[in-house]
């Protein structure tokens, strides 16, 4: 069994190391911030915003700018097997990686005509190749005929099945956004993005959003590799056949309201909000999947709904201290025994398929999978202390999917320390995720193994 009490001792003197870089890091920035609260202070006088540029005030038309970045220092425990290398196995690995960079531009600059263009990178680390560029992410237009009408086309993340499918990973609660709302991501869509056609708008309470858009053919090889497997989902692109995706995602504001000029779900208000908001989605595929059914091939329809609560109530209208609340459930059939280990930003680049566990590589672990899952977020932000604010936090997922014998349980236990609200935040996160093994035809959790992360982020608007 897996020992826990062992796996702190391991770490201990890890964390101290870290907080001596948190404080080195803290004083540095302290000058840095100090300056910014005077060119908003002065900003606040002449109620300029520096990023944004008035191209007609009176008819409200403008361009603004935005960029963020997210930098990790990290130790994981890698799962069973995992290889730095070809010739380099590894049971730790200590690492510095730039988890997301985004570089943005938007406006209204017509009557009713909006557009988004962004661009960016996910997960640069030492496994990188050395060539990576920045990607573009969203191009797209919209036209905004009323409030509950929009009609947009490109590509963009505005898509269903629930509040976090598209997050805001710069104004999270934790120190990351839930994966297991996006379980495409990569796959069929771009960084959760795809070439769509959109409707929103919002009526009253209402806020909806429908998508229709053309899948992403799948690039990565080994997803493909083997053919289709007896009684096991595997993703094809053999049945694409033209053929296009629809997802929507529909809300019902009961306080405040989200914003919808961008489709990002945001994690935390910081006080400003008084929200509770009931969601409920799906999204939906032809012939995504196939397996062999007594050698026979068969194909499925991929079919995903979830539905969400979250909440947020400021205590104090003054101090903004606040408790933050998120509870989804996800029902997902992607085909018979179907699961997918996702590894975000994986440490590791191969395992030896003769030590290895179920979950695969380096941080991997059964995030998706045809079956249920439900997840949980809470936090609670206290009030303005003597240099930012303190966000406490955990996330918490719990699944049970069709291929697993043990129910998978994941927990994410955080700090963030919020300098400048979500413009400049640091964010401690320790993550526990269960091994698996398969054994006798059955997959079975055997102990878990953890990660440790320090994050930097850095925004502009």
């Amino acid at each position: 069994m897996y020992n826990l009490k062992a796996n702190f001792r391991t770490q201990r003197c890890l964390v101290f190391k870290v907080f001596a870089v948190v404080f080195l890091l803290v004083l540095c920035s302290f000058k840095l911030i100090a300056q910014e609260d005077s060119w908003q202070e002065e900003g606040a006088k002449t109620k300029n915003k520096p990023f944004r540029f008035d191209i007609n005030k009176a008819e409200g038309y403008y361009i603004k700018f935005t960029g963020s970045l997210q930098t990790w220092f990290r130790h994981t425990e890698l799962n069973p097997g995992s290889l730095i290398a070809l010739d380099a196995p590894a049971s730790e690995v200590t690492d510095i990686s730039l988890r997301r960079f985004r570089l943005g531009i938007s406006g209204l600059i017509a009557s009713k005509t909006f557009f988004s263009f962004n661009m960016g990178v996910n997960n640069v680390n030492f496994l990188s190749n050395k060539k990576t560029s920045i990607n573009i992410l969203d191009a797209y237009s919209e036209f905004r005929h009323a409030p509950w009408l929009h009609v947009g086309v490109g590509k963009s993340a505005w898509k269903g099945l629930s509040r976090y499918s598209s997050p805001s990973p710069n104004r999270s609660l934790s120190l990351d956004v839930p994966i297991v709302a996006q379980p495409t991501i990569n796959i069929t869509d771009d960084l959760l993005r795809n070439l769509s056609i959109f409707f929103k708008g919002q009526k009253g309470k209402l806020d909806y959003r429908i998508t229709t858009y053309k899948p992403q053919v799948i690039d990565d090889e080994s997803l493909l590799s083997g053919g289709p497997e007896e009684g096991v989902a595997k993703f094809t692109d053999s049945k694409l056949d033209g053929s296009f995706g629809m997802s929507g995602y529909f809300k019902w504001h009961m306080k405040d309201k989200d914003g919808n000029n961008t489709p990002f779900g945001i994690g935390s208000y910081l006080g400003e909000k008084d929200m509770l908001t009931f969601g409920a989605g799906f999204e939906v595929e032809g012939s995504r999947t196939y397996h062999l059914e007594q050698g026979n091939v068969q194909y499925n329809d991929m079919n995903l709904m979830a539905m969400d609560l979250f909440y947020e109530h400021p205590f104090d209208p003054v101090e903004k201290n606040a408790f933050t609340a998120y509870l989804a459930y996800f029902y997902y059939d992607f085909g018979p025994n179907f699961v997918r280990n996702i590894g975000v930003n994986n440490p590791a680049a191969f395992v030896d398929t003769d030590l290895a566990s179920f979950n695969g590589r380096g941080n991997a672990y059964p995030i998706i999978g045809s079956g249920n899952a439900f997840y949980l977020q809470i936090g609670y932000l206290t009030k303005e202390l003597a240099r930012g604010r303190l966000q406490p936090n955990l996330s918490i997922q719990y699944a049970a999917y069709n291929q697993l014998d043990d129910p998978m349980l994941a927990y994410d236990v955080g700090m963030n320390w919020l300098l400048k609200g979500h413009l400049s935040r640091f964010a401690i996160n320790y993550q526990f995720r269960p091994i698996y093994y398969e054994r006798s035809d059955k997959v079975e959790m055997d102990g878990y193994k953890g990660m440790f992360v320090l994050m930097y982020q850095f925004r502009f608007e």
